[in-house]
């Protein structure tokens, strides 16, 4: 598997998440930022075309996102 670093702001949710309720995310990127500020586990994203399509992981893209005040919502 290949593993490079993308913007977040080059990332899409694929709308196709089942998950509605995301948690505490505050606390979740409290929790990234104490690991020095990345998820021990990336989300996962493919190319799709000019835009990287989130596929695994939308919580800790949306806690990246609060963490690096670039939220999504």
């Amino acid at each position: 598997m290949l593993r490079i670093s993308v913007a977040l702001d080059s990332i899409e949710p694929s709308g196709a998440n089942p998950r509605e309720d995301m948690g505490d995310l505050d606390r979740l990127a409290e929790s990234i930022e104490a690991t020095g500020g990345e998820p021990i586990n990336p989300p996962v994203v493919v190319l799709d075309g000019n835009t990287y399509r989130l596929v695994d992981g939308e919580r800790r893209y949306r806690a990246m996102c609060k963490l690096y005040k670039d939220d999504p919502s």
